[in-house]
């Protein structure tokens, strides 16, 4: 329930967040006059969210039930600790704001499938893993991957014409393209969970399948 509340929480917070910032509605704004952009309050407490939620995920690994799936967990939340570190420490917080909303957009849903899953609402629990699993595919296997080369190309462009910078876009260019692989491992086992499901006869909410990526 609490992660749940959490992934709802954050991303209302994101969405609420980002709707009122140029960077949401224009992807360029994300590197006008970078690296001298302003760090605000708002933006500051949504990272600092972010961040302590995923250390609280690799440490409570330890002490939660063993799953399967633990040292791919484990990678991934340390990949994305230092994904979310590093951006900080670059002022690439816009960028980021935008990758961190992106991959929240399907996290709550997964969890309202277990959630029905408990209480044994097997039709609602199937109805929202479904969805979830839409609405996964199409943000991580879709919308990011034609963002994130859009990104790529607005920032070597601006790097390019100023002849600086280059080291820190060459830095964001592997930091972006390394989400692309996490995003494709996770949807192999988004796949393989139900693969195992409907050869067990189990509900698809109730299979190993517990990353919060």
């Amino acid at each position: 329930m609490w992660r749940f509340t959490f992934y709802l929480s954050i991303f209302s917070y994101g969405i609420r967040f980002l709707w009122s910032t140029p960077w949401f509605w224009d992807t360029r704004q994300c590197w006008y006059n970078y690296p001298f952009q302003p760090l605000t309050s708002s933006l500051y407490y949504y990272y600092i969210m972010e961040l302590a939620f995923y250390w609280s995920l690799m440490f409570s690994q330890f002490t939660d039930i063993k799953r399967k799936d633990f040292l791919i967990m484990f990678v991934h939340h340390l990949a994305t600790i230092g994904l979310i570190t590093f951006s900080y420490m670059n002022n690439m917080v816009r960028v980021g704001t935008l990758v961190l909303c992106l991959h929240d957009a399907s996290d709550f849903l997964l969890e309202a499938a277990k959630l029905a899953n408990y209480a044994k609402y097997q039709r609602l629990c199937d109805a929202t893993f479904m969805l979830f699993s839409v609405v996964f595919i199409v943000t991580r296997l879709g919308i990011y991957p034609y963002w994130y080369q859009k990104m790529i190309a607005v920032m070597w462009r601006a790097a390019l014409k100023r002849k600086t910078q280059l080291q820190t876009a060459q830095k964001e260019t592997s930091a972006l393209q390394a989400m692309a692989p996490i995003g494709l491992m996770a949807t192999y086992l988004l796949a393989s969970g139900q693969k195992r499901s409907k050869a067990g006869g189990r509900p698809s909410a109730n299979t190993d399948f517990s990353f919060t990526i």
